[in-house]
């Protein structure tokens, strides 16, 4: 039986354990490739053959948040005044915040009944503006229907602040985090009772990223769990657009593709 079980043996199970041996490898040898070590002192911040200094990355950091602010505002708050949501503050996103709630479609905001109405804003001052409402909207048969090219240039906007947001996310928050760990992040509950990923620390008043790893699952029987939190400006951001926008989205989707 023995000569069965080793990799030098003609047979099918020594093809897949040959198999399994070069896709070790190659993943090994693929993280190294693409691992970043970033070295610091008090000037500069060198990774690979890229260097540059504090200022310059601090500089960065402040440009890339005031453009993704700018889309934000401009293209998918069409030109909102910033005063219109003065009251959407930080503190008042995490007063409400219940993190033992584990509600299906709960989120951070769900409790918040004093600012509920911020929730259909999009839509309201669309419908009510005679410009962006002639801009996004045609009439067929006594009916408002979505402009096709409006929709398309809107969910454009939306990818563009979207990459913007998501790099802010990997470069700002306290532990930069991957990009599959972004991508897989959750705002709500969902309807199997998983908790969101994406909550409110009410004390701090900042957004923090609560991450479920199963890397070593298969030897340890337990989840492994990070938590990572956003900056103040970021936090900020990604709350008006959870708000604001995605009710927006999905007003666009219902009426377009139901």
């Amino acid at each position: 039986m023995n000569t069965f079980f080793h990799n030098t043996a003609v047979t099918a199970l020594a093809k897949i354990l040959n198999l399994r041996a070069y896709a070790f490898k190659v993943n090994k040898n693929s993280s190294s490739a693409l691992n970043q070590i970033i070295v610091h002192n008090n000037q500069l911040i060198s990774c690979k053959d890229i260097t540059v200094s504090l200022s310059d990355m601090k500089d960065l950091f402040k440009q890339l948040t005031l453009k993704t602010h700018e889309i934000l505002f401009s293209e998918l708050l069409f030109d909102a005044d910033v005063t219109d949501f003065s009251a959407l503050t930080l503190s008042a996103f995490a007063a409400t915040e219940n993190l033992a709630d584990n509600t299906a479609h709960t989120y951070f905001f769900s409790h918040n009944t004093t600012l509920s109405h911020f929730s259909s804003y999009l839509q309201k001052k669309v419908l009510a503006n005679r410009t962006l409402r002639e801009q996004m909207f045609f009439m067929k048969r006594n009916k408002l229907m979505f402009k096709t090219k409006s929709v398309s240039n809107y969910i454009e906007s939306l990818k563009r602040f979207l990459l913007h947001l998501q790099l802010l996310m990997h470069f700002t928050a306290s532990v930069s985090a991957q990009a599959t760990e972004l991508s897989t992040l959750t705002y709500c509950n969902s309807i199997t009772s998983a908790q969101r990923t994406l909550l409110f620390d009410k004390s701090a008043c900042l957004f923090m990223l609560r991450l479920q790893y199963t890397k070593n699952f298969h030897s340890t029987e337990q989840e492994a769990s990070a938590v990572k939190y956003l900056c103040a400006a970021v936090s900020h951001i990604t709350a008006l657009y959870i708000v604001l926008v995605l009710s927006f989205k999905h007003f666009i989707e219902v009426e377009c593709f139901n």
